[in-house]
């Protein structure tokens, strides 16, 4: 199960569990400002990034406009390019993504996008955030989905459903054990 705790609900949104999923809520306002943003998982200026998950949008009413898994600020829109955009009434769908970012500090975000006063909830479930970047060296990135889930197909690794984890980090090694530089 996710642990609702690691993510910062703002505008109209809560954040909860349900069953295994994770799950944003309005509070019955308009919904244009229902988001919330994983504030551990930060991301680095022009980084790619695959995204992947499970999103259920048919809890959401055909009025509100769409949902969105993405890597931004925590706005409705994403700070780069790529997001997972779903329908609503959309029933729980496998989507994937690639996705760059534009500015710094940005996490992975998700919203319910809508003008119009509701109490939708939205779920997700399953999902994973690769830097790219990180993992393959800047230029050296997969460049489609296709390809990265050639190399990496889902059955590769076991899912595990853990939790997104805060990292203190005590600062950035230089030297080898050897006293070499890295």
């Amino acid at each position: 199960a996710y642990d609702s705790s690691l993510w910062n609900a703002s505008g109209n949104a809560t954040i909860g569990t349900e069953g295994t999923a994770l799950k944003l809520a309005t509070n019955g306002n308009s919904a244009s400002s229902c988001r919330a943003r994983a504030t551990n998982f930060i991301v680095p200026i022009g980084h790619k990034i695959y995204i992947a998950g499970t999103v259920d949008a048919s809890h959401l009413s055909a009025s509100t406009a769409s949902l969105r898994l993405y890597v931004g600020a925590g706005g409705g829109s994403s700070s780069g390019t790529g997001a997972i955009v779903v329908k609503a009434e959309t029933a729980a769908q496998r989507y994937s993504v690639m996705a760059s970012t534009t500015e710094s500090n940005v996490c992975l975000a998700c919203a319910i996008v809508s003008n119009a006063p509701t109490t939708d909830y939205a779920l997700f479930k399953d999902v994973l955030c690769i830097d790219l970047t990180a993992m393959f060296g800047a230029g050296n990135e997969p460049s489609t989905v296709a390809e990265f889930e050639t190399l990496y197909p889902e059955s590769y690794y076991p899912y595990d459903a853990g939790s997104l984890l805060p990292v203190n980090m005590a600062g950035i090694a230089t030297e080898d054990a050897d006293g070499n530089p890295l």
